[in-house]
């Protein structure tokens, strides 16, 4: 659409922006000129636009992903959007991790809350459509979902005796699914459901 202020310069970074009807510009020394619009713009709005964590766009909204889905990268993470789940940002391990599981395309599916900073250990999670990834400094992140992560978060989660995950669920000889955390191991299958 067409521009409806002027805009104005000397922001984060030395940057600048300028408004328009459907959207805005900003731009950058370090990033160069990026459009944000629609959902995705309006969240990067509420967390602070370049003030955020997150910092400035770097890249155009990708669309066209799993579930009618878009996201748009920005300095310090990405803001994924879909019909179902609105606007999430998302960024650093916890980001990371999600991407080495094939991202939206993984069991989890799309981020549906913000990150959840100060938990035990200085730790923090993640929301997706089908569980959590958690992340501490010495643990690193990790999918916790399914029977395991019930029974893990019945039990207390990071609270818990087992304390945080290790690993992601693997399968052993026996065909029983388990995941390590710190101080334990989860067990499940079809039949017993999940015991530690």
């Amino acid at each position: 659409g067409a521009p409806y202020t002027l805009g104005g310069c000397g922001i984060r970074g030395d940057g600048c922006y300028q408004n328009f009807i459907n959207g805005n510009i900003y731009w950058s020394p370090a990033t160069g000129a990026w459009d944000i619009s629609g959902g995705i713009g309006n969240k990067w709005v509420t967390l602070g636009a370049e003030r955020s964590t997150i910092g400035y766009p770097t890249a155009a909204e990708a669309r066209g992903l799993k579930s009618g889905g878009a996201y748009q990268s920005y300095q310090n993470g990405r803001i994924y959007w879909t019909p179902a789940t609105n606007a999430v940002d998302i960024s650093g391990d916890i980001l990371t991790k999600w991407e080495e599981m094939n991202a939206e395309n993984s069991l989890l599916g799309y981020p549906t809350a913000t990150e959840v900073r100060g938990l035990k250990s200085n730790g923090a999670y993640q929301q997706f459509q089908i569980g959590r990834i958690y992340w501490t400094s010495t643990t690193g992140a990790f999918p916790v979902s399914g029977g395991i992560g019930d029974y893990w978060r019945q039990n207390g989660a990071e609270k818990s005796t087992l304390g945080y995950p290790t690993s992601g669920e693997q399968v052993n000889d026996q065909g029983q699914v388990y995941q390590q955390f710190e101080h334990g191991t989860i067990y499940w299958t079809a039949q017993k459901g999940a015991w530690s």
